[in-house]
């Protein structure tokens, strides 16, 4: 069987950028698409190379984890190595969903066409097989992460969020709420929902001051100095129509879930002044289109 070095190279190149581009939307990582030819580029090269058996340092199992680990890190850039390495594992997990999917759809179609060279797969087939094998790999392992998401506990749904006001602080561990959609009526803003106890001792004697006014319903009495930074939130819960929430607009939040840090700006802290939970496991609500930030 004739093989022309140029094939070797396009069918690793696109069963890379599939297995690659398939780890980054499973991971959620953002898709740069020339960084993943570059990555695949460089896969499809080690195979050329393994095929000519130029060097006996290519089946060399610590050359083949660190082709890996360049390919992942070439592709996303993550520096955080924690999250490199759950990237690369899931690399590992679609390349065998992969390729056992692509050795079964080849066996069936011509199986007499394919031969493993060196320890390199090779063979004349057309690229659909190799396509329809990504789909199905791909579809395979999506599946099975709905299932598992599904499964997944209450504590899995709780991040860390630290409040800036000022010049303090204030951690509180928050329950991801895909039903909290609260936004500042004025400029869009999205709305944290917190126990007031938690951050009363980060928030200035005047603002809790007017804090109190609005509560008691005398809004004319609000300081102007404050005034550009307290909201009222309208929102509708189970058993109150038409209610409404006080807020505080601050410098920034830092949220961290999964091990991944981010600062946001522009976030209004809405003031619950009772326990979101008995238990207090969380003391504050966070909606989906502030994690999504992160």
């Amino acid at each position: 069987m004739t093989l022309y070095l140029d094939i070797i190279l396009v069918e690793n190149l696109l069963m890379n950028y599939i297995i690659l581009f398939a780890t980054g939307i499973i991971m959620k990582r953002k898709i740069k698409h020339l960084n993943l030819i570059s990555a695949s580029l460089i896969g499809s090269i080690y195979a050329v190379v393994v095929y000519l058996k130029i060097t006996d340092i290519t089946s060399n199992v610590v050359m083949k984890i660190a082709l890996s680990i360049s390919m992942v890190y070439l592709s996303f850039l993550e520096e955080n190595y924690k999250l490199l390495l759950k990237d690369l594992l899931m690399f590992y997990l679609i390349s065998f969903a992969f390729g056992g999917c692509s050795i079964a759809l080849i066996y069936f179609i011509s199986p007499g066409n394919v031969k493993i060279p060196n320890g390199a797969l090779v063979g004349i087939y057309p690229i659909k097989v190799t396509l329809i094998a990504g789909a199905i790999a791909f579809i395979i392992i999506q599946i099975a992460f709905k299932i598992t998401k599904n499964r997944l506990s209450q504590e899995d749904m709780i991040c860390s969020v630290e409040i800036y006001i000022g010049n303090k602080s204030k951690k509180i561990k928050a329950l991801i709420d895909s039903g909290n959609m609260l936004k500042d009526p004025i400029n869009g803003y999205p709305v944290l929902v917190v126990e007031r106890n938690k951050i009363k001792e980060i928030l200035s004697p005047k603002l809790l001051e007017n804090i109190s006014i609005i509560e008691g319903g005398d809004i004319n009495k609000i300081d102007k100095d404050f005034i550009n930074k307290i909201r009222l939130i309208p929102f509708n819960s189970l058993g109150k129509e038409n209610g409404m929430l006080i807020g505080i607009k601050v410098e920034k939040i830092k949220i961290t879930f999964k091990e991944k840090e981010e600062y946001i700006k522009d976030v209004i802290i809405g003031i619950y002044n009772k326990k979101i939970t008995r238990e207090s496991k969380y003391n504050g609500l966070i909606g989906l289109d502030l994690l999504n930030k992160t």
